[in-house]
Order: structure tokens, then sequence, then C-alpha cells
């Protein structure tokens, strides 16, 4: 859910093995505060962050996706 707490779930359905997938979590400055490798379902855990707005982006091999973070 977005905002979230402390954690959030990746559910890719176009996942392909092998494909080096990546989470990247950047404050609004640009700063990357957290990334971590990740299969086609995972959960994330954030809930180290401080609460704030933060960027997402999501990797999949040359695929790309990202989207705001609320943190609460």
């Amino acid at each position: 859910p977005n905002p979230t707490h402390g954690w959030f779930t990746i559910q890719l359905t176009n996942w392909v093995p092998d494909v080096r997938s990546v989470v990247t979590i950047m404050d609004l400055s640009g700063k990357v505060v957290m990334e971590t490798q990740f299969d086609a379902d995972m959960r994330i855990d954030i809930s180290s962050l401080e609460s704030g707005v933060y960027f997402l982006q999501i990797t999949h091999g040359t695929e790309s996706f990202s989207s705001k973070l609320i943190k609460e």
C-alpha cells in the first residue's frame, strides 16, 4: 500500500529468471537510500527509513518502472 508504514510487496508478472532485478529507493535529492536485488515476488522492508516521500525505481533487465513512495 502507498502510503506505507514499513513494508511493501513487489510482484512482477513478466519476471524472467537469470535477469538482474533491482529495487532502488531514493530520497527527494536523488540520493540512494536503499538498493536490493529481488525475485519475482518480494517483500521490501523500509521500516528503517524516516517518514517522508521517496522515489522508487524497479529495474528488471532493460525494463524500468518508477513511482513515488510515501513512508508514514
